[in-house]
């Protein structure tokens, strides 16, 4: 299990997330709340130093530029995790088939 926060620390962030969305006028659609919880998070160095320079830059975060970062930061890490739960699965079924 990739987060492990608590029922108050997932609401914490939850409300901070928000407010980072609310902040630079973004939806709070799945692709831009993940990459919001993960930059609040701080789990995810890079993703964070991709965002702290645009900010800095004054580039306006907007559904293109979290879109890019989501594929660029967080993509094929998902991506992976599906993988590792589909084989699990499969293996699960197999043994429970014997």
């Amino acid at each position: 299990m990739k987060y492990k926060d608590t029922i108050q620390q997932a609401t914490d962030k939850a409300a901070q997330v928000n407010a980072f969305l609310k902040h630079h006028l973004l939806a709070a659609h799945p692709t831009n709340y993940t990459v919001g919880y993960e930059y609040i998070s701080k789990q995810h160095r890079e993703l964070c130093q991709a965002i702290d320079q645009k900010i800095s830059a004054n580039i306006r975060l907007d559904d293109f530029i979290i879109a890019e970062l989501y594929n660029r930061y967080l993509l094929q890490e998902q991506q992976q995790q599906e993988q590792l739960l589909q084989e699990v699965s499969g293996m699960v079924t197999r043994l429970s088939g014997y």
